[in-house]
């Protein structure tokens, strides 16, 4: 995932409003892209490749131990 920070979002309490969506999906991979916006200003972009795990499979990899 890589993430461009554009500008800063505002003061602090500002509403910020993010919107995000999975543009190409295969049976194992995941392509993402969002958008960070401030009012009018986009203040973030973010682009993001990310594989599948099946679930048994993936509860294994986060065990804590």
């Amino acid at each position: 995932m890589k993430t461009s920070f554009l500008q800063p979002a505002g003061q602090s309490g500002a509403r910020l409003v993010a919107k995000g969506k999975a543009f190409h999906q295969s049976t194992t991979m995941c392509f993402c892209d969002a958008e960070l916006w401030h009012g009018e200003h986009l203040v973030a972009k973010a682009m993001g490749t990310f594989k599948y795990l099946r679930h048994q499979r993936a509860a294994l990899k986060i065990k804590p131990g």
